[in-house]
């Protein structure tokens, strides 16, 4: 969605600028996770089955985490004036 709104050149040194920390992936890995676990509890269907959660302090570290990331990007992208 990125590329279409500032253009693949910049994304890319942005993503090249961050991935020199190994940020983006960081940023990449707590999103699948996310979107894991949000996946399997939203699609279990089956009765009699026990689903866990994780905890909401574990919750709360993972969303610090991306927010801390999000806000590392926001000020590359806020660098290259888009």
């Amino acid at each position: 969605m990125l590329m279409m709104v500032i253009g693949l050149a910049t994304l890319e040194k942005i993503e090249e600028q961050l991935e020199k920390t190994g940020k983006i992936s960081a940023l990449k890995g707590y999103l699948v996770n996310l979107k894991r676990s949000r996946n399997q509890a939203a699609h279990t269907h089956t009765k009699g089955t026990l689903t866990t959660y994780d905890a909401p302090s574990k919750t709360k570290y993972n969303f610090d985490r991306i927010y801390a990331l999000l806000t590392e990007l926001d000020a590359e992208l806020q660098r290259h004036n888009c």
